[in-house]
């Protein structure tokens, strides 16, 4: 009877065991199938769908636990990468461009505040041509504008409109440069993150995929720097001060030449400077202003070009635009502040020059268009989402406990 009894419940508990669930059978199949294959994300779904069937699996937890480990630095560093945005600096303008009409009430109340901090004043600002707005043009025009007392006009002349605008980008490429420091902090910290999946498994595809987007994504972002920086705004500051360069010693040698001439020994190299200097900030009446704003940009932009190279040691196109951007700092220098003797100064200006010329040119034949370079960026970006696939980060958020 005892032996009956225990037949009859040993009997369905065999049946039970000897069938399985055919669900989970799959699941570990599959399951082993892919960790074979050492692919984490895979390996992180299937993981789950054991789980979800069996919570004490140990085949599925182990799996699951040591891929988790890899996948979580490869999130990170998908994320990061993802949120690189170089289009946001085009997003930044000026309040007016050199088509804006003379009568914009946008232009006219800039030039109201402008006139307010230049000359001291406190005129309304309401974007009206009143009495006192003709009268704060007609200021503006002859300190900024090029134009006589006897001759200005109350409407702002075309040298006022750009000499304003030219402080106005300058104002604004320090902002921008802040934008792209940032970015950089994302790219530093996306191959922190790959650096600490490689240590687990570095011949994961994955892994090694992700280091080449990481690569290329940082290329890509040094492009925009001296697309943005060197190539469109730095280049355009270095020619106009090579140009006051050019204007202070040209007329330097006119004024010795003169009093040579007139047996004035008197008055020398000196004189002629200060005499020279004076005409030519009369003509460049915005440049000394924003060349102190200017250097201060390009030594933060050569500080950016070196925390990149610290981190990304094989993107070549970095050491020429640290060349090029110390290069344009010198011209600068130079230009607003004579050194030496006037050969010493024409003989460093000219070396600085020849410098800029060379190295500018060889970096802006190795920079693809920003329309290509937003492409690729974007078929990068394509190929990190792949990481994020809802299903893996599904599963990750399910067994995080395991981990």
């Amino acid at each position: 009877m005892y032996t009956t009894r225990l037949i009859l419940l040993i009997t369905p508990l065999f049946f039970i065991i000897s069938c399985g669930n055919p669900e989970l059978d799959k699941s570990l199949e599959d399951l082993n199938k892919v960790i074979a294959d050492k692919n984490h994300g895979e390996i992180l779904k299937y993981s789950d769908k054991v789980l979800a069937i069996d919570p004490e699996n140990l085949t599925a937890i182990a799996a699951f636990r040591d891929s988790a480990k890899v996948y979580i630095h490869i999130k990170e560093a998908s994320e990061l990468l993802l949120q690189l945005d170089e289009k946001s600096a085009s997003t930044t303008s000026l309040p007016f461009t050199s088509s804006t009409p003379l009568s914009d009430p946008t232009l006219i109340s800039y030039l109201q505040n402008f006139y307010n901090k230049e000359a001291s004043k406190s005129i309304t600002v309401d974007g009206a041509m009143g009495p006192s707005t003709k009268d704060a043009i007609k200021w503006l025009n002859i300190k900024h504008g090029l134009q006589k007392e006897s001759e200005a006009t109350d409407q702002p002349s075309s040298t006022l409109i750009t000499n304003i605008l030219s402080l106005e980008r300058a104002n604004l490429i320090p902002d921008l440069l802040e934008i792209f420091n940032s970015q950089i902090n994302l790219l530093t910290e996306a191959q922190k993150s790959l650096k600490k999946a490689a240590r687990l498994d570095p011949r994961f595809k994955g892994v090694i995929d992700l280091e080449e987007h990481i690569n290329d994504r940082a290329e890509i972002f040094s492009f925009f720097l001296h697309s943005f920086f060197l190539i469109d705004y730095f280049t355009t500051a270095a020619i106009e001060h090579a140009g006051y360069y050019d204007g202070v010693i040209g007329l330097m040698r006119v004024k010795l030449d003169t009093w040579r001439a007139l047996d004035i020994y008197s008055l020398g190299p000196s004189d002629a400077y200060s005499s020279s200097v004076a005409s030519a900030d009369e003509i460049y009446s915005m440049l000394r202003t924003t060349s102190k704003i200017d250097i201060r940009s390009a030594r933060k932009l050569l500080s950016i070009y070196k925390d990149l190279e610290d981190d990304f040691n094989d993107l070549d196109s970095i050491e020429p635009a640290i060349e090029l951007t110390e290069a344009i700092i010198e011209v600068m220098k130079l230009a607003m502040d004579a050194k030496g003797s006037m050969n010493d100064w024409s003989n460093a200006m000219t070396e600085a020059v020849d410098d800029y010329a060379a190295l500018s040119q060889d970096l802006a034949n190795e920079i693809d268009p920003i329309d290509e370079l937003l492409n690729e960026a974007d078929l990068i970006n394509e190929s990190l989402e792949e990481y994020l696939d809802e299903d893996i980060i599904k599963a990750l958020d399910n067994n995080i406990t395991y981990i």
